[in-house]
């Protein structure tokens, strides 16, 4: 089953960038490549136009409806959204 995610992406005054994807369903592999297949879009972008000041991401990040909190081979921290709370 594939939920229907809702990514945000957070540029800050440094200009680092940060990936959430949502997934409150188990598909999380799902979510995870579409992360990769996101960054490695925004490092050709930047290779292709010449654009410095688009770099690439410096956190990745899905947030889950599961209860184990990881971090995976590719970078990408898997967090519960119960660990979100205060």
């Amino acid at each position: 089953m594939i939920c229907n995610g809702c990514t945000r992406v957070k540029t800050l005054e440094e200009a680092a960038i940060h990936i959430i994807d949502c997934c409150l369903s188990r598909s999380k592999k799902v979510h995870i490549d579409y992360l990769i297949d996101l960054k490695n879009k925004i490092i050709e972008a930047s290779n292709e136009k010449g654009n410095k000041n688009l770099k690439e991401p410096d956190f990745l990040m899905v947030i889950t409806g599961a209860n184990t909190c990881m971090k995976t081979d590719d970078g990408i921290y898997i967090v519960p959204i119960d660990c979100l709370k205060n």
